[in-house]
This record gives C-alpha cells, sequence and structure tokens, in this order.
C-alpha cells in the first residue's frame, strides 16, 4: 500500500461521512481519483443516478468485467425469462483489484447508491496479494480520495435527502477537467397532489466520451482474437513471466478486501455473486492452468467462508476466438454470451429484484 497522510483503515464509511450542505455541491470542481476511467464512470453513474435512481444490478470488476458483461444485454435477457424491469449498470474500471472493489462499494458510494444484487466479475489477477496493487495505491493518494475523506461526495445522493425549491447541476470541472458543463434544469413545476415527488434530473455530458462507454458504463469492444495474426503484433510470454501471476499470493489484503465487501453488503441484504470470466485455450500453458486451479479452489473456499455467491465461467468457451478480444479479454460477443449465461442461472436471486421496495 502506497504511503498517504490518512490510512484507509481510519476510513469512515459512506453512511457516516458529513453530507454535503448544498445538493449541488457534489459535482463541481471534484479533483480526479488518479484514474481517469473511474473519473468518467463517476461522470456517467451520476447521470444514472439522477435519471434513473441506483441499479437493481451494479457490476464492477477490472477491464475484464468492463468488456465483458454487458448490462443491456443481461436487462434484454431477464426480460425474456419474464423479469421486464430489472436495470444494471457496469461500473468497472481497468485495474480494478478486491481492494479497488472494496472501496468502491463502501466508500465511495452511499448507501442510497448502492444496487439490489452485485455482479463482481473478474480474475486472479485481481486477487494477487503478492503484485503492487497500483489502481489502488493512485486512488488512495489522489486529490479526490482526500476530498471523499473530507466528506464532500462526487455523486448525488436522491433529492428527497434535500429541503430545495429547486435544484441544477454545473459539473464545469466535473473529475478534473474530464467534461464541461452540463446543463442546469430547474425542476418541473409540480402539481398540488404531488409536492412530496422529487424533480426529474438528466445531465448531458458535453465533452467527447474518451472511454466509448454506453450510458450503462460499458465498453463494447469489436475486436476479435485471431491467434493466426494476433503474435504478429504482441509476443507469447509464457505463464511463469506474466506480471499477472508474478509473486502469485492468494489471500492477504485482497482476501480481506473481499470479506469486507461480502459482510458490508450481507449486513444490507444485498446479494454478491463472484464471476469468474472466460480465458481463452491459447492463454493456458501448465503455469497458468496450474495458478488458475488454485485461484478457483481459493475462490469457492472464499466465497463459502464470506457467504456469497460462485459462479465458474474461466473454461466457458475456451475455443470460442471470436468470443474474445485477446486471450484474457472477452469482447463484446463474449459480453453478450456471459450477461445471457447469468440471466439463465436460476441459483442467482433475479426473482428476489421484482415486486420488491428498491431500497437496498
Amino acid at each position: 500500500m502506497a504511503n498517504s497522510s490518512i490510512s484507509p483503515s481510519t476510513v469512515a464509511m459512506a453512511e457516516t461521512q458529513v453530507l454535503p450542505t448544498d445538493p449541488g455541491s457534489f459535482l463541481p470542481d471534484f479533483p480526479t481519483f488518479n484514474s481517469e476511467l473511474l473519473d468518467q464512470q463517476l461522470a456517467f453513474y451520476s447521470n444514472y443516478l439522477l435519471s434513473n435512481g441506483p441499479p437493481d444490478v451494479l457490476i464492477v470488476g477490472s477491464s475484464r468485467a468492463l468488456q465483458g458483461v454487458d448490462p443491456t444485454v443481461l436487462q434484454e435477457a431477464l426480460a425474456q425469462r419474464g423479469l421486464p424491469s430489472v436495470t444494471a449498470y457496469n461500473f468497472s474500471i481497468n485495474g480494478a483489484t478486491a481492494q479497488v472493489v472494496d472501496f468502491k462499494l463502501r466508500q465511495l458510494l452511499a448507501s442510497e447508491q448502492l444496487p439490489r444484487l452485485v455482479l463482481w466479475a473478474d480474475g486472479s489477477r485481481a486477487f494477487n496479494s503478492g503484485r503492487a496493487d497500483v489502481t489502488y495505491d493512485g486512488i488512495v493518494t489522489s486529490p479526490g480520495y482526500q476530498q471523499l475523506m473530507a466528506g464532500d461526495r462526487p455523486l448525488p445522493l436522491p433529492l428527497a435527502i434535500y429541503d430545495i425549491e429547486s435544484f441544477c447541476v454545473d459539473a464545469t470541472h466535473l473529475a478534473g477537467t474530464l467534461f464541461g458543463r452540463l446543463p442546469c434544469l430547474p425542476p418541473p413545476e409540480l402539481p398540488q397532489s404531488a409536492t412530496s415527488a422529487a424533480p426529474v434530473l438528466t445531465a448531458i455530458p458535453q465533452r467527447s466520451n474518451i472511454f466509448d462507454l454506453d450510458e450503462s458504463g460499458f465498453r463494447a469492444i469489436t475486436d476479435q482474437y485471431n491467434p493466426a495474426t494476433y503474435y504478429r503484433q504482441f509476443p507469447r510470454v509464457a505463464g511463469r513471466y506474466d506480471s499477472n501471476y508474478a509473486t502469485f499470493q492468494l489471500g492477504g489484503v485482497q482476501a480481506e478486501a473481499t470479506l469486507q465487501v461480502a459482510r458490508y453488503l450481507d449486513d444490507r441484504q444485498i446479494p454478491l455473486i463472484f464471476v469468474s470470466l472466460p480465458l481463452n485455450r491459447d492463454y493456458m500453458d501448465r503455469f497458468r492452468q496450474t495458478r488458475e486451479q488454485q485461484f478457483q479452489q481459493y475462490m469457492q473456499r472464499l466465497a463459502n467462508q464470506g457467504d456469497f455467491g460462485f459462479r465458474n465461467l474461466r473454461q466457458q468457451w475456451t475455443t470460442q476466438h471470436s468470443y474474445f478480444a485477446d486471450p484474457s479479454h472477452l469482447n463484446q460477443n463474449g459480453a453478450r454470451a456471459v450477461a445471457e449465461y447469468l440471466a439463465r442461472d436460476s441459483g442467482i436471486p433475479w426473482e428476489s429484484l421484482i415486486g420488491a421496495d428498491a431500497s437496498p
């Protein structure tokens, strides 16, 4: 862990932090979290919360999840099962580890911004405590982290929390200059019979979408892995020299973070399902195969200990090259296949998302 003037172990959880006094203060001038993709996801998730409220399903993980689970397809597949109103958002970022997921769910998001079910999709790299956690170290030493710990928020809370006559969003310096000004919309006039209803606001980013995210946070990758041409551009690295498996250590800080997430969500009656995503057969030499088998066994034990669901898709579609962008990342075809597969999984409590109180 990188040195920081504020120790993460002393961080107050989201629901104990001081709320902004001005309902518009969650967006203007909020500094960067040292991750351009996290900054942009915050902008997109802000818009989603303002337009829709929290999603029923939040997908989290690293780049493998960002481009490996399509939330729109998940919604469509669940609708075909007779669950038409389930909503989903993909809040994944490149380089996310268990510590990063822990930060996002327990510290960055307030309880009112949490979903009703979490799908955590990833692989062994995110749980290797033996390698440097560059993304997490960058976040906890960032200006955005310091401001978050001071009590400010980068995301809107439900409007019902505030006693206001009008509300608008001015995000001139949102997320360290990622976006320009968002339109400042006054609430609509409400009839006397509806004075208790919160106004509906929509904020649309005015600058380019630098990571090509869709409105549900998903990054659709059209590239298709072709082993005949891929290794002309990229060297074939043996598993024993792969930095993702360097000083392979399961347990440690990443295991602690995983169990913290599981306990936190369980206390709020939010189901957690971990999904081990597919890897292409070409990626799996004997060294990686051994490490991945260790990881699958480890995650099953951790799931039993933390009382969360575990789905092992690692060996699904291993020879289906058209589902992969590269040997370890899915493309939009693979992301569709994963979403449809999960929607058919009767062991995931999808039905609990229908007809219940929407608050987590």
